[in-house]
């Protein structure tokens, strides 16, 4: 995605990427209602139909995508050009022979780290909130029909956040009227402590309100897409776009094995007909939340790391590293009156937290 996205569209491209998920969600609900009123109820036929979906959809990428736009023969010359230099102007190079990964410099990086940590917090998060309101929702809904409705609605909300999020973002950054630093805590705090807040209000309303807890729990999950296009998920490609496969790699490999961990003991621990239950799954979730959303607040950056080692070679063979470049941006140059000005250089090489 860094290398497909020029900085001013990464978070609608993170929405385009992340929204799809929800409607595959959506999907499969429907096609399993399909084959359940139109196919006999045959479980075959939707192993059939969903594996069938995916093997065309992995053909469909085998023929269309490509892993840089440099190599891509169906974009016009000029995407190409606009894409690929967009990319060099905020420490993005190809990959050269001889390439190496600044582990070290990855495993001591705050920002990398509160990504990581809040990625874990809000995996967890989002596993409970859609495990619990499709619980809540075969609990407490007795027509199948508003069941199978109510079932999707949270993947719908979630989808339509996650793009609106990611036009917002982008909107906000065009008008350089916050960093980016600025706009991925927001936006990160919205789809984390908010929902945390919520949990915590749809875990102590009395059973005789499911209507309004549901709506709550409706609501934060929807809130949580947030945090995609405009939070911890899309904050990789801000702080080290060389490296942002390998950097969400880790963090993402690291979030699944922990809702694992926490799916098996949700599954242990809770009585789904005991009130009390839910409001102890609630609230230690919430804190969950609260700690990931704070670790980003504390530790979290827009700004391109120092780690983001590599350089590019312009048309003159010149090579730069980034971080050269960043503190060249600070150096004072004589104008044609005599006066200082700061070297023209792209705004992205610049510290976001320290801009001013």
């Amino acid at each position: 995605m860094a290398r497909w996205s020029p900085p001013q569209e990464a978070g609608r491209l993170a929405g385009l990427a992340y929204s799809g998920s929800q409607i595959g969600a959506i999907g499969s609900m429907f096609i399993t209602l399909f084959c359940k009123h139109w196919c006999g109820g045959s479980w075959p036929s939707l192993f059939y139909i969903q594996g069938n979906l995916s093997l065309l959809v992995v053909i469909i990428c085998i023929v269309l995508v490509t892993d840089t736009p440099s190599v891509n023969t169906r974009i016009s010359v000029e995407e190409k050009e606009f894409i690929t230099g967009s990319q060099r102007n905020r420490g993005l190079c190809p990959v050269k022979d001889g390439d190496t990964v600044p582990w070290r410099g990855m495993m001591t990086s705050f920002p990398l780290w509160a990504i990581l940590v809040s990625h874990t917090c809000g995996a967890f998060g989002s596993y409970v909130y859609l495990s619990c309101t499709s619980a809540y929702i075969q609990r407490v809904i007795t027509d199948n029909t508003n069941k199978n409705i109510l079932q999707a609605t949270p993947h719908l909300g979630m989808f339509v956040v996650i793009l609106l999020t990611g036009h917002i973002t982008d909107h906000i950054r065009s008008t350089d009227n916050l960093s980016t630093t600025s706009i991925r805590k927001i936006f990160n705090s919205i789809g984390e402590l908010i929902p945390a807040l919520v949990l915590i209000i749809a875990g102590f309303l009395p059973s005789s309100q499911s209507t309004i807890k549901l709506t709550l729990l409706i609501m934060g999950v929807s809130l949580t897409g947030c945090v995609y296009a405009g939070g911890y998920i899309v904050n990789v490609i801000d702080i080290s776009p060389q490296h942002a496969g390998i950097a969400f790699g880790i963090s993402n490999t690291i979030a699944s094995a922990f809702v694992l961990l926490g799916s098996a003991t949700i599954a242990e621990s809770v009585d789904v007909e005991y009130q009390g239950n839910w409001e102890i799954l609630f609230v230690v979730t919430a804190a969950v939340y609260i700690f990931g959303g704070l670790i980003y607040l504390v530790f979290g950056s827009g700004s391109l790391q120092h780690w983001n080692t590599t350089s590019c070679t312009t048309d003159h063979d010149e090579t730069h590293r980034p971080d050269d470049i960043a503190n060249s941006a600070a150096t004072p140059t004589t104008g044609a009156q005599g006066g200082e000005t700061c070297a023209s250089l792209p705004i992205d090489f610049i510290d976001e937290d320290v801009r001013t």
